[in-house]
């Protein structure tokens, strides 16, 4: 492919870049396939051509609701518990009939492993720092580390399963969104148009958010996300801000304020960190003796109701 400043970069699989290879582009038939190729390709998902679709909808969104403010979700599918909650095998399947996966059998079950619901009063004891419970109980109960491991490389659609739920409760319990399983195409939004709760999130209150998911290589499924949230910028210039600013001095010690809160890198409780940090250091980064992958916290309820 030759480049503006006519060097020569290779294509490498990258279909967007075939259009400017010059035996492309000099060949009228092969120009037409690569068009109609690529208009099928932007229905697929996981293409590189469905960017550009993703970049259409970015741009609606972003002349109906203004700016965003960009965040990215990824949590770690070995410490994971759903999923292996989620992980099925039919009990007669042949691979448990050798010695490699036989071990296994326990966790396909629809009810193992189990789920542990705990409050917030329960998660800060000091006992076991997450539900009070010594964790020679649940020894049995929760898959260790190389089970887990070999359920997420035997079963990635549980992956999928586990990551998707993880991201409907992210939605819902942090950003204070109404969500469910046929967005977009539902009736989540109010007669506004957005889906904000009355109380709205941890970001504040957010009037839509768009986003993609993501699995580059080896690495875990991850979340890329633009969330409107109500804010001055979200429909003000550059001009304007520095107006506003200008004249409420306020207001900028305001916004210092609100970054404190939502970029918080401080831990909850320092103290009781303190005492435990020697031990999290020690487990960290597998964990493979944490109890509180079994726990289900209680959240406060949600309003999910349209106004």
């Amino acid at each position: 492919m030759a480049g503006n400043r006519k060097w020569k970069v290779p294509v490498a699989g990258d279909l967007t870049k075939v259009k400017h290879v010059e035996e492309i582009k000099n060949d009228r038939v092969a120009t037409r396939m690569l068009s109609s190729l690529r208009a099928s390709f932007e229905r697929i998902e996981g293409s590189q051509e469905i960017r550009f679709q993703l970049r259409r909808v970015i741009d609606a969104y972003r002349v109906y609701y203004g700016q965003p403010i960009m965040v990215t979700f990824s949590p770690d599918e070995r410490l994971n518990i759903l999923v292996a909650r989620f992980h099925r095998v039919r009990k007669s399947d042949t691979c448990f009939k050798g010695k490699v996966a036989s071990d296994l059998e326990r966790w396909c079950q629809l009810d193992s492993p189990s789920l542990v619901r705990a409050t917030m009063e329960e998660l800060s004891d000091e006992n076991l720092g997450s539900i009070g419970i010594p964790f020679s109980k649940f020894e049995d109960a929760l898959p260790g580390l190389k089970d887990r491991k070999r359920i997420a490389a035997r079963d990635p659609l549980a992956c999928v399963y586990a990551f998707n739920m993880m991201c409907t409760m992210f939605l819902c319990a942090i950003l204070g969104v109404r969500v469910c399983p046929n967005c977009p195409h539902c009736d989540c939004r109010d007669r506004f148009g957005f889906v904000s709760t009355t109380t709205g999130g941890g970001f504040g209150r957010a009037d839509a958010y768009v986003g993609s998911k993501e699995c580059q290589k080896a690495g875990n499924l991850h979340l890329h996300l633009l969330i409107f949230v109500q804010c001055l910028h979200q429909n003000s210039s550059m001009s304007q801000l520095l107006t506003a600013i200008n004249q409420n001095d306020a207001l900028l010690q305001q916004f210092f304020d609100y970054k404190d809160v939502v970029n918080c890198e401080t831990y909850f409780d320092p103290t009781r960190f303190e005492k435990s940090q020697d031990d999290i250091e020690q487990a960290w980064p597998f964990y493979e003796n944490g109890a509180h992958l079994l726990v289900q916290v209680n959240v406060p309820s949600i309003d999910r109701s349209v106004d």
